[in-house]
């Protein structure tokens, strides 16, 4: 546990705080293309974090994928996904009558297009990201938590968590919409699946391919 305390740490610090704060100025003193630096930074971060969370998580991993009903997980996979477009669109008919803002971090990632962008970021999007999120987020926050908080408590706070570290601005709050929707759903399959971490990880995971093939066909 404490390891894995430890790695939610650094997953705030190097994942949500320092793009933020600090790649710019770096950029900045040392002449380098910020664009560059970003993507190279975000990548190398996301894919080493992502490999010490299954390191650390690896027995669930194991326990969980031994437990995946054969045939079930694909079905699922796709009515979470489902879910996930159907929560999205009505919140945002709702609220902001079909308009559906984008974040800066969903801005940033269509308008740039590097090397590095183009070629290894969607692979990270699609396979890193979501296991390294849905570990921290729901293996973590919620499951090992649980022994200590409310187990319905931590899983308003992952939802609320995971969706706002998407955003870089308040002003942009209305994007959340997309990133609360993957969260609820991801988090009720978590409960309904008797803690499996590998159905958050199947739906997100097509989610992002999903919005990775849209925006490559765009």
């Amino acid at each position: 546990m404490k390891r894995l305390s430890n790695l939610c740490i650094s997953y705030i610090l190097f994942v949500i705080i320092m793009p933020r704060i600090a790649i710019e100025p770096i950029a900045d003193s040392f002449h380098i293309n910020y664009d560059y630096l970003n993507d190279t930074y975000n990548i190398l971060t996301t894919i080493i974090l992502s490999f010490v969370a299954m390191y650390l998580y690896k027995d669930e991993l194991k326990l969980d994928w031994s437990r995946l009903k054969k045939g079930n997980w694909i079905i699922c996979g796709f009515i979470g996904l489902f879910l996930i477009l159907f929560i999205s669109t009505s919140l945002s008919l709702l609220v902001m009558k079909g308009n559906i803002e984008q974040s800066s971090n969903q801005q940033y990632i269509e308008s740039i297009a590097t090397p590095i962008v183009t070629n290894i970021l969607p692979i990270v999007i699609v396979l890193f990201a979501p296991l390294l999120e849905e570990i921290l987020f729901k293996g973590y926050l919620i499951k090992t938590l649980s022994a200590k908080l409310n187990t319905y408590l931590l899983a308003i706070l992952s939802i609320l968590l995971f969706s706002s570290m998407h955003l870089h601005s308040i002003t942009e709050i209305k994007a959340i919409i997309p990133y609360f929707a993957i969260s609820f759903v991801t988090t009720f399959y978590f409960f309904k699946k008797d803690y499996n971490i590998w159905y958050p990880i199947i739906i997100h995971i097509l989610n992002n391919l999903l919005a990775q093939i849209i925006m490559f066909l765009s």
